[in-house]
């Protein structure tokens, strides 16, 4: 006999494992083999967006990875079902393996299942605030999110399953077949794949494309950018090449590395620039490049310290002078001075909501 509910716990551990522990080892091989193909494929059209701006092909294989996922659940529960012997199960019966799938998508989902109300809300109420607070501390919050809500995620899963297991007044033998030593093998791989995954999901957001949300009192960038706006940055542009006049860039300022501003480039390093009757001038030339919007009066003030009209200024080797598209409601270099490099984010390239809007920036 096969339970069910512990074929669908190890194929949503990942798709297959639930086919091959019914013994249709071919069947699970192909779900295997479908997802790995369809998470390369995701990753593929990742890069396409990246470079390209194109949303089409990334949603369409998401989706597809999705309902490969769903099929290979049912299948699983399907598969389990069709070797399992008839039983009549005595009243308020709860299932350990349900339990303890129950918990591994949501924690503390299984105790609830298993009439352990307060604890399940008390574990999910822990797991969501740790993770909440993980979002807010730099460092220590890697140890939160990596170890601290794993462990309590796998605590979480064998506790449901204990429960359960207690409520229905005797041990349940649905692991008779698996040792100790084979369940905590089983966990052990969740867990790798958990940290794998959480790692993975860090490196993207660090190093590859970050989303962000411009706020709702941001017009520095109108018409272009809107309010509301949410956009991608390119992390990994940069890291090759150097940054050229006319891009639009996500930095932190100095003195306020948490909010992120997004501005466009107008001056490069060891370059002279002067704002001088609303236009810009470099190295005593206006600007005359199709990188810089046409039509664009750059507001000069005298109590500005680096927006004076006439003034000279001289960027420093590793900065440059930012410029916010809708000058008069735009904080930017005029202000703050030319912005070294190492506070840059990366080049914002592309809109995707609200979905009227969307596409790649110039």
């Amino acid at each position: 006999m096969f339970e069910p509910w512990l074929a669908v716990f190890l194929s949503n551990i990942f798709p297959g494992l639930g086919q091959i522990y019914c013994g249709q080892k071919k069947k699970g091989e192909c779900f295997f083999f479908l997802e790995v193909f369809l998470l390369a494929l995701l990753l593929a059209s990742g890069v396409l967006f990246l470079y390209r701006g194109s949303v089409t092909w990334p949603f369409l294989i998401l989706v597809a990875v999705y309902a490969a996922w769903l099929a290979n659940l049912v299948d699983a529960y399907g598969s389990a079902k069709r070797t399992a012997v008839p039983q009549i199960a005595p009243a308020r019966r709860k299932n350990p393996v349900l339990a303890l799938f129950l918990s591994s998508l949501i924690p503390g989902a299984g105790q609830i299942y298993a009439s352990h109300t307060s604890k399940g809300i008390g574990i999910m109420m822990l797991y969501y605030g740790l993770g909440h607070l993980a979002g807010r501390i730099k460092y220590v919050g890697l140890f939160l999110q990596y170890v601290v809500e794993t462990g309590l995620l796998l605590y979480a899963i064998l506790d449901a399953y204990e429960q359960a297991s207690r409520r229905n007044g005797q041990p349940e033998d649905v692991f008779d077949r698996w040792s100790v030593r084979d369940i905590y093998r089983v966990l052990l791989v969740l867990l790798g794949f958990s940290l794998a995954l959480s790692a993975y999901s860090h490196f993207l957001k660090s190093s590859v494309v970050e989303l962000h949300k411009l706020p709702p009192y941001s017009d520095a960038m109108k018409p272009l950018l809107l309010p509301g706006d949410r956009y991608a940055v390119d992390n990994l542009t940069y890291r090759f090449s150097k940054p050229r006049r006319g891009d639009i860039v996500a930095f932190t300022r100095p003195g306020d590395p948490q909010k992120i501003q997004v501005k466009r480039i107008v001056g490069l390093p060891a370059e002279f620039i002067q704002l001088q009757g609303g236009n810009v001038y470099v190295n005593g030339k206006l600007i005359d490049t199709p990188q810089i919007p046409k039509a664009r009066h750059y507001v000069s003030a005298s109590g500005w310290r680096f927006g004076k009209e006439g003034q000279v200024i001289e960027i420093p080797s590793d900065s440059y002078f930012i410029l916010g598209d809708n000058s008069e409601e735009s904080g930017d270099s005029r202000q703050w001075g030319p912005i070294p490099k190492n506070h840059f984010r990366g080049k914002v390239f592309y809109v995707f909501w609200p979905f009227s809007r969307r596409g790649r920036l110039p």
